[in-house]
């Protein structure tokens, strides 16, 4: 064989030497590698065990020793709990309102809630006298014994007594066609004298300058006087007050003398505020002759306005 080129041998020896010092060099990484991934997951693995222990110690609830203590409850404040009502009132009403539509108004949908922008104050005061209603018990008054009492006081004038029935017809016809419905019903007098009233209160009639009694005065008088139940139209100025008035002062004066707990003799109710100011007006000028004291009575109506401070 041919002899080998001097310094070749030593060359495939040195190559062979590097090439099992690559190896071995690779071996020692791989295995160092191994160890740090070993090393990096046990570490990783103590850290969850440590996180997963102070997680169970976190929600673990401390028993407290001894008995336990309930929880004392705070009385609650009214005013606070007035501003709370008032505070959701005023977030109710700043919502915006829905209005239904025209087939629901026309078919009365039920489930529709309707909610008013004002409310009334008359629905306001309906809805408190509804929820403060009481149920008034049942009297019996045949079995309470009352004081008797007059209702009749007039006494017709010999100048009507005389009239015939085609008289009074025209009386009544002059008088503004006076219509009247009942029986029995007590014919017009024509002259204040003939009213049956007393002498106190034909004075004060002078002094205001009452001539002659009107239509519904001359016949409503003589009918409320004997006692009847008289229901009189007529319109404005035309002198209702006044016929009913005298009439009332004429009762009012036949009965006893109060008590220090009795209550008023007569009442008189009116639908309004401005009638009842007016009505009052018109005693006036006969309290003092009569020695009689009316009180009036109004209702007032007062609205709460809460304001946001």
């Amino acid at each position: 064989m041919p002899s080998p080129i001097p310094g070749e041998a030593d060359t495939n020896g040195a190559v062979q030497e590097d090439v099992d010092d690559d190896t071995e060099m690779q071996d020692a990484t791989e295995e160092e590698s191994a160890a740090a991934a070993r090393a990096a997951a046990e570490q990783r693995r103590e850290r969850a065990e440590a996180a997963a222990a102070l997680d169970a110690a976190t929600a673990m609830e401390v028993e407290p020793e001894g008995p336990a203590t309930p929880p004392v409850e705070e009385e609650a404040d009214p005013l606070d709990a007035f501003m709370a009502n008032i505070s959701t009132s005023v977030a109710a009403e700043s919502q915006p309102k829905t209005r239904p539509s025209d087939d629901a108004e026309l078919l009365g949908d039920d489930e529709i809630d309707l909610v008013a922008n004002e409310q009334d104050p008359d629905d306001i005061l309906a809805m408190a006298a509804k929820l403060k209603k009481k149920e008034l018990p049942t009297i019996n008054h045949s079995k309470i014994n009352y004081a008797p009492f007059r209702k009749s006081f007039y006494v017709e004038p010999i100048e009507l007594v005389e009239m015939n029935e085609k008289e009074v017809d025209d009386l009544r016809l002059e008088l503004d066609g006076i219509k009247i419905r009942g029986q029995d019903v007590p014919k017009p007098v024509v002259k204040w004298s003939q009213c049956g009233l007393p002498s106190q209160s034909l004075n004060v009639i002078q002094s205001l300058g009452y001539d002659r009694p009107t239509s519904i005065q001359a016949q409503a008088i003589p009918a409320i006087m004997s006692g009847r139940n008289v229901i009189g139209v007529a319109k404005t100025g035309s002198g209702k007050t006044i016929a009913f008035l005298l009439p009332m002062f004429r009762h009012i004066k036949d009965q006893r003398p109060l008590d220090s707990q009795d209550g008023p003799i007569a009442l008189v109710m009116t639908p309004t505020r401005e009638l009842a100011v007016q009505i009052f007006k018109e005693c006036k000028p006969f309290l003092k002759a009569l020695n009689l004291r009316v009180s009036p009575i109004v209702p007032s109506l007062i609205q709460a306005r809460l304001a946001d401070k």
